[in-house]
């Protein structure tokens, strides 16, 4: 069965990965290979088509290529880390070596011939690097040789010697290791030579970047951050000792710092921070040099599979195949080395392959209407990508500002823009050119949401400083839209004829600033506007537990932004997400919410009663966005602040079965959207600068439900036990218990059993259970019931049914054990005195004042339940500790689970 969500495209790549950008191309086929977040990307550049290798969780730190042995290694770092073979061809997976080290791999190299692997381990501060050898070609998947490595310097670049296995080359940012393997007995080790520190006659603050082996002998170069290869050689010629080297002489090759080298045909290539590419021969003598990429510091290089045939040069000033480069502006670019003999600067620059977000992304949002997204970044940048033919329509660069969210408006016509810097911008959508007088800087603080109303009219945002400001769009027609002409003062028959570029409607559009309330006071999680019989409704809600609701209608530019209503939703979770239901989905409109304690609430638009409490996807952290999206039936889109993506079929009911979710990034995610045909939903993976293309799969979730059984069976399987634990088991007697509570315990006459309970008997069967709900909880739960079923039969429900129970428990309960750990914690946050306690009397008042309070009798029979009347007294005297509060009065030893 299919994924219900499967990659479809991977825009972006890992500027930062060792190894970079690979060129995998032969003859007339352009292939490239690149990693992206946790994915692995062979991309053919002709067929315009993308193979996912998907295996890691962490995102990929180096990759490694051999067209000998036609395979792609890739590694990542974190725990339970990962090194994956793949077929170069196939893209599928090799072989895979489990935690290699325990932090995972800094970086690692393939020997000449593609048989052995080197790698140096990622290591925390304090902790020794190991160097590891893996013949991966056998079947062994342990090392053939493990060394801790002496050099207490950090060790961040490994390469074998390309001629030679035994030999391999380490540096740190200040000195280079040289390692030999050999046989001892009947194992293979290696021998370090002592790191060799380099030292310059003039005063010298550069770092390594990288080093390698030349073609022959035993000389080395590492490159260094002040564009300086450092020369190693053995000066001796002892053959004896093949790591016995020394710093022979320091060149300076470029003007800026050397990013990377490689050696291809016996010519170095070096890769610099100033964008260039040089070769250079055996002697360093330059030999062709490309200066007019113009695409900022190249990172990495990497060379076409061609073997150079005899009359190949002929004529060339270097011999080399086709290359393509990668640098830290995200670009990816394809050079012919015979293009250094044409004069013309601009055919020199190459062929960009590839144009992404040079840093992390913030935010991403598709048109309403048309197969296009478009990316904003950290630096600026922002990408109108088709995502039907994988083409960029436009761009634009803010270089001083920080995009930090963005939205089309429901038309599509208008694009707005929110930096961190506090500066809101609406542009045309089509041309991202700013529309008429549309920038403002009304907050100190960055724009974290930005959202339109259904019929365009109203802007709202909501900053940094938890302030939400509206913006109205003018009701005066706008300017009538020129069209392209001519320039007749040009002259007829001119080449360079003039033109006036047509302006569109978008353009002249005019919006004015309304006003702007402080409403929380804590971090805004989103806004959302609904088109109410009595006009447009804007709401908003944050961490803050509550919502509040804006009158629009008595807004105005003089009077500013006006609060209608403010309501508290949670009583102890922080919400994380919201968004109001598909009118399909349920018979009124509904305002549903997900919160830190993994649950969907749904309230009513209206009175903003808590209508359900459901269970949430539970696969990653809590869900922090949600979006509805419509197929034959409707589901909800969701994402959570790390990881993981997942869709959840309405309506909405706790069923397991009925969600689903997958790791989309290794870490956060930035954004999170849906196209509006339902076809595709889109993440943004922040710092590792990719968007990640889904399709959506919705038979597969349905085909999962289906499976998954009816009625109660989905959930017996989020019991302890199941049907023959012993949870269950408890979990019958209690109900009937509870009728037997219902008709009287000490009555003579013979109890009626059935199967049903009475709703003021289900707190009492939550509380049996390991489950306390607070008042407010309880009060949820049993309006839950009594009105469930209110709106289609208008009666109230009285009792429920054992199957209904089990559904009530699993979606209500706690998802996560209640820890000594925790109500230590919380009992801390309380305020302790000098001698680490709270005293009695202090603890008193705040349970009695703050919360669900404590009457004075509710407390004192609270506290003759749990504690020693000798112990109370002491208590009484000296205080509480958090521990002893915890253990001695609430019966920690551990932890209490729910199903305990």
């Amino acid at each position: 069965m299919e994924p219900a969500l499967k990659l479809n495209w991977v825009y972006g790549f890992n500027q930062s990965a060792n190894g970079g950008v690979h060129n995998l191309s032969v003859d007339d086929r352009q292939v490239i290979f690149y990693p992206s977040a946790h994915v692995g990307v062979i991309y053919d550049l002709f067929g315009g088509a993308q193979k996912h290798l998907l295996g890691h969780v962490h995102q990929i730190q180096c990759s490694r290529i051999s067209h000998i042995s036609n395979c792609i290694v890739t590694a990542d770092q974190g725990p339970e880390s990962t090194i994956i073979f793949w077929d170069m061809q196939k893209g599928t997976p090799l072989k895979s070596i489990m935690s290699p080290h325990p932090h995972g791999v800094e970086d690692m190299d393939l020997s000449g011939d593609g048989t052995f692997l080197v790698t140096i381990s990622k290591s925390k501060p304090g902790e020794k690097q190991t160097l590891c050898v893996w013949d991966w070609t056998s079947g062994r998947t342990d090392p053939i040789v493990t060394r801790v490595i002496k050099e207490k310097e950090y060790q961040t670049c490994v390469r074998f010697h390309t001629k030679r296995s035994n030999e391999i080359i380490t540096n740190g940012l200040t000195s280079v290791a040289f390692w030999a393997i050999y046989q001892e007995g009947d194992q293979l080790t290696a021998s370090e030579q002592n790191p060799q520190k380099f030292k310059s006659e003039k005063n010298y603050n550069g770092q390594i970047t990288q080093s390698i082996f030349l073609a022959e002998g035993t000389e080395a170069v590492s490159a260094t951050t002040d564009g300086e290869l450092i020369l190693w050689a053995d000066l001796e010629m002892r053959n004896e000792s093949v790591i016995d080297r020394t710093m022979v002489k320091v060149l300076k090759l470029h003007d800026a710092a050397i990013l990377c080298v490689i050696l291809t045909n016996d010519n170095i290539v070096t890769g610099g921070a100033d964008g260039f590419v040089r070769f250079f021969d055996g002697q360093f003598r330059v030999g062709a040099w490309f200066e007019d990429i113009k695409c900022g510091p190249v990172h990495s290089i990497s060379f076409a599979a061609q073997e150079i045939v005899p009359g190949y040069d002929d004529g060339l000033v270097v011999a080399a195949p086709k290359f393509i480069l990668s640098t830290r502006q995200g670009s990816i670019v394809s050079l012919d080395p015979a293009c250094f003999e044409n004069i013309d600067p601009s055919m020199r620059e190459g062929n960009l392959l590839m144009q992404c977000q040079d840093g992390p992304i913030n935010s991403i949002d598709v048109h309403p209407s048309r197969g296009i997204i478009s990316i904003g970044g950290a630096s600026g940048l922002i990408q109108v990508w088709d995502y039907n033919v994988k083409r960029i329509r436009t761009s634009r660069k803010f270089e001083k500002h920080q995009v930090q969210c963005l939205k089309y408006d429901p038309r599509g016509r208008l694009l707005a823009v929110g930096f961190a810097s506090g500066l809101l911008k609406i542009l045309s959508a089509k041309s991202l050119k700013d529309i008429n007088r549309c920038s403002w800087r009304n907050s100190k603080d960055s724009i974290e949401h930005v959202e339109f109303s259904s019929d365009s009219m109203y802007l709202a945002t909501a900053d940094g400083g938890f302030c939400v400001s509206l913006y109205q769009r003018s009701k005066k027609a706008p300017s009538k839209p020129t069209t392209a002409s001519i320039d007749p003062s040009a002259g007829a028959g001119m080449n360079d004829l003039t033109l006036h570029s047509r302006i569109t409607e978008e353009e002249t559009e005019e919006w004015q600033y309304v006003g702007k309330f402080r409403s929380h006071w804590k971090r805004i999680i989103g806004l959302a506007f609904r088109q109410d019989v009595g006009g447009p409704q804007l709401i908003s809600m944050a961490e803050d537990r509550t919502l509040i609701e804006y009158d629009l209608i008595h807004c105005s530019i003089g009077g500013g932004l006006v609060l209608k209503s403010q309501v508290r939703m949670e009583q102890r979770a922080s919400p994380c997400a919201f968004t109001w239901s598909p009118s399909v989905s349920y018979s009124d409109d509904v305002l549903i919410t997900s919160n830190e304690e993994y649950k969907f609430k749904l309230f009513s638009g209206n009175t903003k009663a808590c209508k359900k409490t459901l269970l949430a996807p539970t696969y990653g952290g809590p869900v922090n966005k949600i979006i509805p999206v419509a197929d034959k039936v409707t589901f909800l889109a969701y994402s959570t602040a790390e990881r993981v993506i997942g869709l959840v079929k309405f309506p909405l009911d706790g069923n397991p079965n009925k969600s689903m979710g997958m790791i989309a990034h290794p870490k956060e995610i930035s954004g999170f959207c849906a196209a509006p045909d339902a076809r595709f939903v889109f993440s943004a993976g922040g710092p590792d600068g990719s968007v990640h293309q889904w399709e959506t799969k919705f038979d597969s979730l349905n085909q999962a439900e289906a499976k998954g059984g009816a009625g109660i069976e989905p959930y017996v399987t989020l019991i302890q036990g199941e049907r023959n634990g012993t949870f269950w088991k408890e979990l019958k007697e209690y109900f009937y218990y509870a009728q037997i509570r219902s008709q009287g315990e000490d009555s003579t006459d013979p109890h009626q059993l059935g199967n049903h309970i009475a709703i003021n008997e289900i707190p009492n069967v939550m509380r049996a259970l390991g489950f306390y709900p607070t008042e407010s909880q309880v009060e949820d739960l049993l309006n839950e019931v009594r009105f469930g079923n209110y709106t289609e039969t208008g009666a109230e429900t009285e009792s429920i049914t054992f199957e209904q129970l089990v559904l009530l428990y699993v979606n209500h309960r706690p998802v996560f054990n209640t820890t000594k750990d925790k109500v230590e914690e919380a009992f801390r946050n309380l305020g302790l005195n000098q001698d680490g306690k709270i005293s009695f009397l202090r603890l008193s008042k705040l349970l009695q004042q703050f919360g669900e309070r404590f009457s004075d009798a509710e407390l004192g029979q609270c506290f003759d339940a749990l504690v020693l009347e000798a112990d109370l007294a002491n208590y009484r005297r000296s205080g509480f500790t958090p521990e002893e509060f915890s253990e001695d009065v609430l019966g920690f030893d551990g932890t209490v689970t729910a199903d305990s």
